[in-house]
């Protein structure tokens, strides 16, 4: 959602003459436009970045190609910032800055719900999709 009304929003700020800028940080975005649409929101948005949880199905949806409704393909905009491990603190990552570049990285046949449910050690929990709770590899939480 926040690609998608990422165009409007920078409109609105910059129509406020005040020189700020709006930044937009993804988990797990699906792709979400054409090349035109694309196009407009890195203008719009030059600071924006996806992040990615090494074979987060949702990332890859839809496949390029499987557009039945229209006759664009979806693509995803740059930058896509790639984890292949655990994103635990301190792990690398891996920074594609052309279209499509971490896509050659992904192996389809290990997609996987899972590693779109944890970022960062924190887990969504589908019985309550408003709280978010540290995975069990994180560290505990004390409660008083």
């Amino acid at each position: 959602m926040s690609a998608l009304a990422g165009p409007k929003i920078a409109k609105i700020i910059a129509s406020k003459k005040n020189n700020r800028k709006i930044s937009i940080y993804t988990f797990g975005e699906p792709r979400v436009g054409d090349h035109h649409f694309n196009s407009v929101l890195e203008g719009s948005v030059p600071e924006i970045y996806r992040i990615i949880h090494k074979h987060d199905i949702v990332a890859q949806i839809p496949p390029p190609g499987m557009t039945p409704f229209t006759k664009s393909q979806y693509f995803h905009h740059k930058t896509e910032i790639w984890y292949n491990n655990d994103m635990t603190e301190g792990v690398p990552f891996m920074i594609c800055s052309k279209k499509n570049e971490c896509d050659e990285t992904f192996v389809k046949t290990h997609a996987n719900i899972n590693d779109h449910l944890t970022y960062f050690n924190l887990k969504i929990q589908l019985n309550n999709l408003q709280q978010c709770v540290p995975s069990s590899k994180s560290s505990k939480i004390r409660k008083n």
